[in-house]
């Protein structure tokens, strides 16, 4: 009986033995899930806010024009942030909304962004361009990036009043002025 309750004892040990074995070991895992979400920010800062004024400068002097070399203004920064899926690119586009005085055209351009902020942070067209409802692109090739927000980080913008010379008596005195609104959208590149 001796005999028997050893070897039972025995069974039962080695058993049990296998059992925790077979449950544990040195080593354990799971997995863990990483979602990275596509970003598409834009935004406008100034130092004293978004709204601008651009103004020819009157003649002083009987038989001449109305001065159009100092109606600009580079007061405005575009700061921006994107997470693009790999391989892809976005662009900044400018839209123009609204009735500018007759001869006149507004143009835009987009400085070299800041060393402000990290990635990809694309090419700025620094040639102006005349601005349409279309919209033109001021800055492209972006990718996964960020400038900095504030004033002074991300992009100069610069706007600049042109007068077609031969267009100057399409130009008018209004009293509410003009106004236009431009619209800068962040979009996918094909």
């Amino acid at each position: 009986m001796k005999k028997l309750s050893l070897i039972i004892a025995a069974v039962f040990i080695f058993g049990v033995a296998n059992v925790v074995k077979a449950q544990d070991d040195g080593s354990a895992e799971h997995t863990i899930s990483i979602d990275i979400n596509e970003v598409s920010l834009v935004d406008i800062e100034g130092k004293d806010g978004t709204s601008i004024n651009l103004s020819p400068e009157a003649p002083t002097e009987a038989g001449l024009g109305v001065v159009f070399t100092d109606a600009s203004n580079d007061d405005l920064w575009l700061n921006y942030s994107s997470i693009v899926a790999e391989g892809k690119t976005r662009s900044i586009s400018a839209a123009i909304d609204g009735s500018l005085p007759g001869g006149t055209t507004l143009s835009v351009a987009a400085a070299a962004p800041t060393s402000d902020g990290k990635g990809n942070k694309g090419a700025s067209n620094t040639t102006p361009q005349t601005l349409t409802s279309g919209g033109v692109t001021v800055i492209s090739g972006i990718g996964s990036c960020y400038t900095g927000n504030s004033y002074a980080k991300g992009s100069n913008i610069s706007y600049k009043l042109n007068m077609d010379e031969n267009s100057y008596g399409s130009l008018y005195e209004k009293e509410d002025g003009y106004e236009v609104t431009i619209t800068y959208t962040i979009s996918d590149d094909s």
